[in-house]
C-alpha cells in the first residue's frame, strides 16, 4: 500500500505486519502473476519508501534475507536474482524482475550483474524502479536512455516489452566492433515508412533493412537466454554504415574532415524521417553539422550520400532536434542546445530555433532564425503538430 500511494504500482509489497507467516506471500503473489503478459515486477522494501523503518513488535522482525528466504521456499526464485536499490542498507531494499512462464516462476535479471544493475538504475533509483514497475509504454522509453549511454549493457539487459520475457535478439555486434565514437545517448529511430528499417547513428548513420538480420539466425545464436553466441558464425545484426565502409574517418563519417574542416569531431546526435519520402533523412553532430540524404533507401547502404546544409552563420553546437514537415520532407525545423552568451564569446553564430529549407537542384539550405521570443536558454527538442502548424519547443524550464 505504501508503495502504491507512491505511485509505484504493479509492485509486490510485503508489508511488516504481526503475525506475518509464509502463507501471506505466495498468494500474492500469484495475484500479481496475472497481469502484464506474465511479465511482474518485484520490489521488497523492509523499509518504507519514504526512508522510516518499520518497527512494530511482529514475532520476529524480518529483513531482506527472511523475505528471499521466503520467495526461494514457495517460488523457486534464488536470492541471486534480486539486486539493491538505494543508497541506504542493500538488506532493506530490492529489486527483481520475475516472469511466470509453464507453471514456475523464473528469474528474468539472471545474467545482470550487481554493478550493470547499478550501472542501469544511474543516479535516481526511485525513478528507475517507478519506470520499470508503472507499465510497458513507460519502461522502454526509460530502459532504452539508460542502456544507450553504455552500449555493453545491451547484451544483458532484459525485455520489458512482448508476451515472451526471454525472447529478445542481441544484434549490436557490428556497431561495437566498428570502434566509431557514440552520442550518451544513442540517436536511434525505426523507419515510419519503410517496415523493418531503423536507423542509429555514431560517427556514420547505420541503417538495418530487417530488424536486425534473419529471425532464425538470431533466434539460433543471439538470444540473450538461450543463443549459441560463442558458435555464431558472423556478427549479431546486420547494421551497415551509410555512405561508406564503417569506421572512423571512412567515407560516410559525417564528423570526419571529409565533410569540411569546420565543427568536426565528435558523433551523430539526431536522425530523422518522414512518412512522406522513403528516400530522405536528415541527421546531425553535436558540433552543429546538418546533413539530408535523398537516397537513404538504396538498396546498397554505401551508394548513400549526404549533403551538408550548415555554414558559418548557424551555430557551432550541440543538434537537441529534428522535425521534418510530412508534407514536405526538403522543410524542417531544427533546434540547438547551449546558450547565445557563449556562442557569441567564442565568435560563433547564435539561435535556437531555424526553419530549415532543402533546395535539391542548388544543393544549398536557407535558413530561417524563428527564436524570437524565446530568451537565451537551451532547447532540449523540438516537435511538431502536423494538424495545426504549431511548433513545440522543449526547455529546461518548460514547453513553449
Amino acid at each position: 500500500e505504501h508503495l502504491a500511494d507512491a505511485g509505484m504500482p504493479v509492485v509486490l509489497a510485503v508489508a511488516m505486519m504481526p503475525g506475518l507467516n509464509d502463507n501471506q506471500v505466495g498468494p500474492t503473489m500469484d495475484v500479481i502473476a496475472r497481469s502484464r503478459a506474465n511479465i511482474v515486477a518485484v520490489n521488497f522494501q523492509c523499509a518504507t519508501p519514504f526512508g522510516g523503518r518499520f518497527d512494530i513488535d511482529a514475532p520476529r522482525k524480518l529483513r531482506l534475507p527472511d523475505m528471499f528466504e521466503l520467495m526461494r521456499q514457495q517460488c523457486g526464485l534464488e536470492p541471486s536474482g534480486f539486486f539493491p536499490v538505494g543508497s541506504g542498507s542493500p538488506l532493506c531494499n530490492a529489486y527483481g524482475r520475475v516472469a511466470f512462464i509453464d507453471g514456475q516462476w523464473r528469474h528474468a535479471l539472471k545474467d545482470l550483474t550487481v554493478d550493470d544493475f547499478m550501472d542501469l538504475m544511474g543516479d535516481d533509483p526511485v525513478d528507475f524502479v517507478r519506470a520499470l514497475t508503472v507499465g510497458l509504454s513507460e519502461s522502454v522509453p526509460y530502459m532504452a536512455k539508460q542502456v544507450m549511454k553504455n552500449p555493453r549493457l545491451l547484451k544483458k539487459v532484459v525485455p520489458l516489452v512482448g508476451n515472451d520475457p526471454l525472447g529478445w535478439n542481441w544484434v549490436s555486434d557490428r556497431l561495437l566492433d566498428s570502434g566509431e565514437g557514440s552520442s550518451f545517448y544513442v540517436p536511434l529511430i525505426s523507419d515510419p515508412r519503410v517496415s523493418g528499417s531503423w536507423f542509429v547513428g555514431l560517427q556514420h548513420v547505420w541503417r538495418t533493412k530487417d530488424n536486425g538480420g534473419s529471425q532464425a539466425f538470431l533466434e539460433k545464436y543471439c538470444n540473450e537466454f538461450t543463443g549459441d553466441y560463442g558458435n555464431r558464425p558472423e556478427p549479431c545484426g546486420d547494421w551497415e554504415a551509410l555512405g561508406g565502409p564503417a569506421g572512423a574517418g571512412e567515407a560516410g563519417d559525417l564528423v570526419s574532415p571529409l565533410y569540411g574542416a569546420d565543427k568536426g569531431g565528435s558523433y551523430v546526435v539526431a536522425v530523422e524521417r518522414t512518412r512522406s519520402d522513403k528516400n530522405t533523412l536528415w541527421a546531425a553532430t553535436r558540433r552543429g553539422r546538418l546533413f539530408v540524404s535523398k537516397n537513404a533507401d538504396a538498396a546498397n547502404a554505401a551508394d548513400v550520400t549526404f549533403t551538408r546544409l550548415d555554414s558559418a552563420s548557424t551555430p557551432t553546437r550541440f543538434v537537441s532536434g529534428i522535425v521534418i514537415d510530412r508534407n514536405d520532407a526538403n522543410h524542417a525545423w531544427v533546434s540547438f542546445s547551449g546558450y547565445d552568451a557563449y556562442a557569441a564569446a567564442a565568435g560563433t553564430a547564435t539561435g535556437h530555433v531555424f526553419e530549415v529549407t532543402y533546395n535539391p537542384g542548388s544543393g544549398t539550405a536557407t535558413w530561417k532564425d524563428i527564436s524570437a521570443n524565446i530568451g537565451d536558454q537551451p532547447i532540449t527538442d523540438i516537435t511538431l503538430d502536423h494538424n495545426t502548424g504549431d511548433l513545440y519547443a522543449g526547455t529546461d524550464f518548460g514547453v513553449l
